[in-house]
């Protein structure tokens, strides 16, 4: 068990699929962490301007 431990060890021939894995992997929870807070601005941005358009509609006629 411990001889294949060691040549497991040995062997990088995975290693730089492993790297491409794992930074997709942190890109993916990177846009997962920060796609809320920009979403919340959007949206209350959006609400804000439609407000504003809705009043100058109403006063305008």
């Amino acid at each position: 068990m411990l001889r294949k431990f060691r040549n497991f060890r040995r062997r990088d021939s995975g290693a730089v699929t492993m790297d491409w894995v794992i930074l997709a992997g942190v890109i993916v929870a990177l846009a997962v962490l920060v796609s809320p807070p920009i979403l919340d601005l959007t949206l209350s941005g959006s609400e804000d301007i439609a407000a504003d358009l809705s009043d100058y509609r109403t006063q305008s006629f």
